[in-house]
């Protein structure tokens, strides 16, 4: 399980280790603002990933750079969307998730993608099963909703330990 966090008073970088796979320093991703979700975005597509054997360079055209493979893989974004994230940086967290999800094969054989947003209580978006392609999990994430409630981040990792999830 990887881990992504905003630092904030609720959650402290121990509590992720403790929740993230080992070697949590490559499980757990840390930013201080919104505006480094971007930076990040990379880093944390390859952690789910590893580059190809590359091909060697032919003597002629075309070439063809290598690409990245990503193996078998369950995410479950839990977004905050709570008041204290503030609503203009609502699109910044839309779109750092957008990217990840860009970044890979999506189906039951590769990589599947569920989200749930908090506030007061955990809202399940949907589940790992639900979508097999990346325009359907796209289009949800268009249509998710700001919350603006208060910000129960112990409910959102207690979801995150549900079994349900991964259904």
């Amino acid at each position: 399980m990887h881990a992504l966090y905003l630092k904030g008073p609720e959650i402290t970088p121990q509590i992720l280790n403790q929740i993230a796979d080992q070697p949590s320093n490559q499980h757990v991703f840390q930013v201080g603002q919104f505006r480094q979700l971007d930076g990040i975005i990379r880093q944390v597509a390859s952690a789910a990933c590893r580059p190809d054997v590359p091909t060697p360079r032919p003597t002629f055209p075309p070439y063809t750079p290598p690409t990245t493979t990503c193996e078998q893989e369950d995410i479950v974004f839990l977004v905050d969307g709570s008041g204290s994230i503030q609503y203009q940086n609502w699109p910044i967290i839309l779109n750092f998730i957008k990217q990840i999800v860009r970044d890979f094969a999506i189906g039951p054989n590769s990589v599947q993608i569920g989200i749930a947003t908090f506030g007061d209580e955990v809202n399940p978006e949907f589940q790992l099963n639900t979508y097999n392609n990346k325009d359907a999990i796209l289009q949800h994430i268009d249509r998710m909703r700001y919350l603006d409630q208060t910000t129960n981040t112990p409910a959102a990792i207690r979801y995150s330990y549900k079994p349900e999830i991964m259904i």
